[in-house]
């Protein structure tokens, strides 16, 4: 919780959470697991400042301590035990947005319209609800129509279901007499069917599958199936927290035991159908986890955030929690950005919008929740289509989110090899420091950049503790001296976003419109343009930075001590070294860096030496890789 929650409102209450997780790591050189599946309670310092205490609802625990003095190797353990990180499809990182069948910006569907002013998406949500009510009845024909349309202009599309069954929609009555009849939804102590209440679309009551009955599983799987049959790609896997203690299951647990795994039976259960019928290419994203999840899931979302600046329901809650994930092994996160509830009064306009793109640009998960739910009064919200300038600015931070997809599939790969997270709390790194302690806005995404979103209402400039070593700002070059705090200046259109001596940042093609495929002619895929790939590193002297993309490319850059010759490469202005042919160089002094950047010919590897700098690439595919060595 942050410090500056000193109790977290109403209807939240202080231990309110989609995604429990009974694990935490301790500076003092120790991780820690509850290994139960039952509610747990934990206290740190909140009744004595030497000390914490942990309670379950069960008569016995077991307890699971790692030692060790690095939390990374901690993190390596836990998620040995628990299950390591799902690497999920590449498109999967992606910026993706709600767009409905039938959605128009003008007369221009928005499908279209996004193609027109250049905002780079991946993914469109249309969010019908084949499960808990059968939302698709009636209308199967026009929405199989309307995938095969998006994704002819270059979109996955991803519907929606739950696994719930709805007692109160007609449109459901056949699904729930059938659950009833073979027994496979949870039941009362008195064996009736076990009812919970929520909005799902619209308020209703809902029958919950009971999971830990093979055959409730097999059930819930074919009706999943009715979303594939369509075409879609995936859906929001939404829920999955509403288990009601006493209710009983298959398995012959109650509903105690039940409640924190159901979530991951409900992951498990897609994970095992998708991987069987779209083996390496689907979607679903959950809100709804436990011990486990990660291992099952290609993405989690931070449920439904309000579309304000609110600490504790807003931006700032969101990206503090998605860290906070990942310090217990869930690498494949994102929050609903731009939010979803409308709830308060508070102003859900252009700066929220704009501020929280960014926050998504440096998730690993994108999505734009084109939403302001609330369903006692009418609100709004700033629109992506609101002004030229938040096109601008949502654009810019999607095509980053676009663009750094190669990198993200270095880290989702590292995250299933040890656990490690892709946004990293820089406690990981530096867990005797005091600083990180309390940090809850900035992180490393992966071992070369350190990310630090403004996350409160007016500021335009962003103090942060910045880890040891050089770093240097993207936007404007500004170099500055780590292990000590620093303030960036923070424009309402800037990330505040730096890469540290020695890291190296692969990176796609700036024209790249999608990660998905696309036959619509106009439409700039990565596949279309995997020829090129620009690469950006910072070097001091003596400093070198090596990667190793997904393909098995190495990519290598060095920088010796001392200024070596010029190469035979052709020199040419800065703007040309994005479309020279047979390689060559452009050299520039901007901010705090020398900036060189080298353009290779095209090539499987290749190695070129330009005064003190010696750039290297080897791999599977033939590419003009673009180096933008900033030399500090």
């Amino acid at each position: 919780v942050s410090p500056r929650l000193a109790n977290n409102p109403r209807p939240n209450g202080p231990s309110m959470t989609y995604f429990p997780v009974p694990f935490f790591l301790s500076s003092a050189g120790y991780a820690m697991h509850l290994a139960t599946t039952y509610r747990t309670e934990t206290h740190f310092g909140s009744e004595r400042p030497d000390a914490w205490r942990v309670a379950t609802n069960k008569d016995d625990l077991e307890i699971v301590v790692y030692v060790h003095d690095d939390p990374l190797a901690s993190l390596d353990d836990f998620t040995r035990d628990t299950g390591r990180p799902f690497v999920p499809a590449t498109w999967v990182f992606g910026p993706r947005r709600r767009v409905s069948l039938g959605s128009v910006v003008g007369t221009v569907p928005e499908y279209q319209f996004l193609r027109q002013q250049k905002v780079p998406t991946t993914g469109v949500d249309d969010a019908v609800h084949f499960l808990p009510a059968r939302s698709e009845l009636g209308r199967e024909a026009a929405l199989g129509q309307w995938v095969k349309d998006a994704h002819a202009w270059g979109y996955k599309v991803m519907a929606y279901n739950n696994p719930y069954v709805s007692t109160s929609k007609d449109s459901a009555a056949a699904d729930r007499a059938y659950g009833e009849q073979n027994g496979l939804f949870a039941k009362t102590p008195e064996g009736t069917t076990g009812e919970t209440f929520f909005i799902s679309g619209e308020p209703q009551t809902l029958a919950t599958i009971d999971l830990t009955n093979p055959a409730g599983v097999a059930w819930f799987q074919d009706l999943l199936r009715r979303t594939l049959a369509l075409g879609y790609d995936g859906w929001m896997h939404d829920f999955g927290e509403y288990v009601r203690r006493p209710w009983r299951f298959f398995d012959g647990r109650n509903g105690e035991a039940v409640h924190n795994e159901f979530p991951v039976l409900s992951a498990k259960a897609a994970h095992d159908l998708m991987t069987a019928e779209r083996p390496g290419d689907f979607l679903f994203f959950v809100r709804s986890g436990y011990t486990g999840t990660q291992q099952w899931v290609p993405a989690v979302w931070g449920g439904d955030p309000e579309a304000t600046f609110d600490e504790s329901q807003g931006l700032p809650a969101m990206l503090r929690g998605g860290i906070n994930l990942g310090l217990t092994g869930v690498p494949l996160w994102g929050s609903d950005v731009t939010g979803f509830k409308c709830l308060t009064d508070d102003p859900a306009d252009k700066e929220m919008y704009i501020r929280w793109g960014q926050v998504g640009a440096v998730s690993p998960i994108m999505m734009e929740q084109n939403a302001c739910a609330n369903p006692i009064a009418n609100r709004t919200k700033w629109k992506l289509w609101g002004d030229e300038e938040t096109i601008r600015a949502y654009g810019a931070s999607a095509r980053l989110h676009t663009r750094l997809a190669p990198y993200f599939e270095v880290l989702a790969r590292a995250a299933h090899a040890t656990g490690v997270p892709i946004m990293r709390h820089p406690f990981l790194y530096y867990p005797r420091e005091p600083e990180t302690w309390t940090e809850e806005s900035s992180f490393f995404l992966g071992p070369a950049l350190y990310a630090s979103p403004v996350v409160r209402r007016g500021q335009r400039a962003k103090e942060m503790w910045l880890p040891p070593g050089k770093w240097v700002e993207l936007e404007g070059f500004a170099v500055h001296e780590g292990g000590r705090r620093v303030t960036v200046d923070a424009p309402l259109v800037k990330l505040p976003l730096l890469v540290r001596d020695g890291g190296i940042v692969p990176m796609l093609d700036v024209s790249v419109e999608t990660l998905a495929p696309a036959t619509e002619p106009s439409v700039v895929t990565a596949d279309s343009v995997k020829d090129r790939l620009d690469v950006v590193v910072a070097l001091s002297r003596g400093k070198d930075a090596t990667i190793t993309l997904a393909d098995g490319t190495e990519l290598v850059a060095r920088r010796t001590e001392a200024a070596g010759a010029r190469s035979n490469l052709a020199e040419v202005a800065p703007a040309e070294t994005q479309t020279c042919q047979g390689g060559c160089f452009a050299a520039t002094r901007e901010g705090g860096v020398d900036r060189l950047r080298i353009s290779t010919p095209l090539g499987t590897s290749f190695e070129v030496t330009h005064e003190d700098v010696t750039v290297t690439a080897r791999g599977p595919s033939a590419r003009r890789v673009r180096f933008d060595v900033l030399r500090l």
